[in-house]
Parts: structure tokens; sequence; C-alpha cells
């Protein structure tokens, strides 16, 4: 079941249910509600009244994409409360930034980017190593606790491209072909990303 509708002239939102069930195992997968929101990219440097060609920095754009999800796998009977703790729910949030290119000394054309992304999590496991002492007849072990409450991880991405193009002719005095035109699209490119995961 999906629903889907343009929000004025903001972006397009999306809302689906998703249902599936494997009748060997008995295990179903029930996914409520599946969300996405998109906004339309927005030019924050634009001019009003255009005249003349684009500035480099009149291209810049953002857009925001959100996408959220409810899912659960389970074999018991449904709609208990039983059922409903074990949901798993997420929302991850995007914001790319594209500049669009950049002429560089005629030739080559420039395209950096960036983009920061944030995730909503309301339920996280908690890992904890339990160190017994040497006197112990229990081996070291890890626990695990489930934690029902929000947590949040960011992180963002740069990048860019440099690229050019590059046309030859290859030409033939004799035979039915004449000439041949090939071109080269050569393209260098960099990314950054940080390890938050590491302290």
């Amino acid at each position: 079941i999906s629903f889907s509708a343009r929000i004025g002239k903001i972006g397009n939102l999306s809302v689906s249910a998703n249902h599936s069930q494997n009748t060997s195992t008995k295990i179903m997968t029930i996914s409520l509600p599946n969300i996405s929101f998109n906004v339309e990219p927005i030019y924050p440097f634009k001019r009003k009244v255009q005249l003349g060609k684009l500035r480099w920095y009149e291209k810049i754009n953002i857009k925001y994409e959100m996408a959220g999800q409810n899912q659960i796998q389970t074999d018991t009977i449904m709609f208990n409360q039983q059922m409903f703790d074990k949901f798993t729910a997420g929302v991850q949030h995007r914001i790319p930034i594209s500049i669009g290119s950049i002429p560089i000394l005629k030739y080559l054309r420039l395209s950096p980017s960036a983009s920061y992304s944030e995730n909503w999590y309301f339920r996280t496991l908690h890992q904890e190593y339990i160190d017994m002492p040497e006197y112990s007849n229990e081996a070291d072990y890890i626990r695990y606790d489930t934690i029902n409450g929000f947590k949040a991880s960011r992180y963002f991405t740069i990048g860019a491209s440099l690229n050019t193009t590059l046309y030859g002719m290859l030409k033939f005095r004799h035979g039915a072909v004449k000439a041949i035109r090939h071109t080269f699209t050569p393209n260098v490119n960099f990314s950054y990303h940080p390890d938050f995961g590491n302290p």
C-alpha cells in the first residue's frame, strides 16, 4: 500500500506499508510505515533576475532527503504487545550540497560536492566486555544490553572531481572508411569521509 503527494513547491512525500510472509517458516516481515520526503533543490545565491551567464556560485544548490522505516520480523500472532515491542525504527536525514562544474584553465572542469548525513535510532545495542577474575572457573564474555531511547549519529563527506574531454581524428587515405573520430574523457576523483567510529 503506498501513497505519494507533492507538497506545494517544496518537494515530494511518499508513505507506504509492506507485508510479506514465508509460508514455510511462518516468518512475517512488516514495514509500517515507510516514509520518504525529498525537498526540491534550493539555489541560495541565484539572482532573481537573470542577466547574462550564470556565475559559478549561482549553481550551488542544497537538497534535503529524509527516509524513515519501522519494521518487524515475527512468527507470532500479529498485533499483540510482544510484536510491537520487537519493532525496529530508524530515520535517515541527508543534505547533499552540489556546486556544479567550475571551468579551470579553459579546458578543465572542477565539480566539488559535500554531503551531511544524520541517522536517528530509537533502540541501540550496548556491548560490555566482562573480564572474569583469574580464580573464577568462568570464561570472559561480552554482555549485550538493548537500550530503548533516542540516539543519533552524524557524519559528512566532501569530494571533488576534475575532468576534461580530448578529441582526436584518425584519417585513412584508402578504403571505404575515411576517418575514425575518438574521444577521451579522463577524470580524477577525490573524496574524504572522516572515521567517526575511531575514538
